[in-house]
């Protein structure tokens, strides 16, 4: 997929919204390689890409973004399994994503030593966050989306 915010908005190629959206390349082409070095990094030992599909989907989820909900789901697919001690670290993972989804002001230092204390590096923890963050700017650009084809009735 060359642009996750456009597919899961549902814009049509050559509609008015994609017009729109192709005036301002450089957002697009910047949010897309955001998700990109996140998603598809070849360094993904202190957090796996599944890990970082499940964090995003939960996200998404939190925030009633279906389209993004299953394309992060899909995202998991073939992905090789987490070991059980990944799981505990998931868990420790997903309450810190959780906790700054719903308010980031919740998010204190001692949130952030839990996750060093579950086994994530400095790196996977400013991962983490970039893919809280960047979910959370997806589902809102997605959703302006949705309320824009919904209100014109084109997409």
């Amino acid at each position: 997929m060359d642009d996750v915010i456009s597919e899961c908005a549902g814009i049509s190629s050559g509609s008015w919204l994609a017009s729109l959206r192709s005036i301002r390349e450089d957002l697009k082409d910047h949010s897309q390689a955001l998700h990109d070095a996140l998603f598809r990094s070849r360094d993904d030992k202190d957090v796996p890409i599944l890990m970082r599909a499940q964090i995003a989907q939960a996200v998404a989820v939190l925030n009633r973004c279906a389209p993004l909900t299953r394309y992060y789901q899909e995202m998991q697919d073939g992905q090789p399994a987490l070991s059980p001690s990944e799981e505990a670290r998931l868990a420790v993972a997903l309450a810190h994503a959780r906790t700054m989804a719903r308010s980031p002001v919740a998010g204190t230092q001692e949130s952030l030593n839990t996750l060093a204390d579950a086994g994530f590096t400095t790196h996977g923890i400013v991962v983490i966050s970039q893919i809280v963050a960047l979910v959370s700017y997806q589902v809102r650009v997605i959703l302006g989306f949705q309320l824009a084809i919904e209100f014109n009735g084109d997409r």
